[in-house]
This record gives structure tokens, sequence and C-alpha cells, in this order.
């Protein structure tokens, strides 16, 4: 049953799909991104606590919210906004603690 949706699938089929892909500057560029920011996250973790560190990556949402806007222009509800602030609420708090 695992194998339903992968059976008809080979190799040589799925070769053109990784090539397509992989050759993307988008996903080149997003796959350097990745790379440098767990490089960046492991020297954070060697400069401090697991658990001081670990609710600041939810910064990583305002991050994406002011990309969308400014990158792919995207309209952004008010809910968002609200939950915004209450991330930025949330690691000041901790970061206080």
């Amino acid at each position: 049953m695992l194998q339903k949706g992968t059976i008809d699938l080979s190799l040589r089929e799925m070769v053109p799909i990784f090539t397509k892909v992989f050759s993307s500057p988008f996903v080149l560029i997003g796959l350097i991104a990745y790379g440098i920011g767990a490089l960046l996250w492991l020297v954070i973790l060697s400069e401090t606590e697991l658990s001081y560190a670990y609710p600041i990556v939810s910064l990583s949402y305002i991050i994406v919210i002011f990309g969308s806007i400014i990158l792919f222009h995207e309209d952004v509800s008010l809910l968002r906004w609200i939950g915004v602030i209450l991330i930025c609420i949330g690691v000041c708090v901790v970061a206080r603690s």
C-alpha cells in the first residue's frame, strides 16, 4: 500500500523533474540561504542557551511576512498583523527572562 502512489514512477521519469527544479536560480538561492541559516543557527547555539535562542526563531515568521509584502506584493490581513504583534511580544518576554 505504501508504494501505491509511486509504483508507476521510474527514476528515468524523475530525473528531468529534479534537473528542472535544481537548475532554477530561485531554488538554488533558497538552498544557499537555507544552508547559511543552518550554519548561523549552529553558531548561535554554540554561544547561547537553547531555551533562549529557540523562541527567537519565531522572528522568522515576521521576516517572511515582510518578505512576502516586499517581494511578492502580497496583502497581509489584520489578523496576521495581530499575530505578528503577539509573536513580537512573546519574543520580548522570553528575551527579558
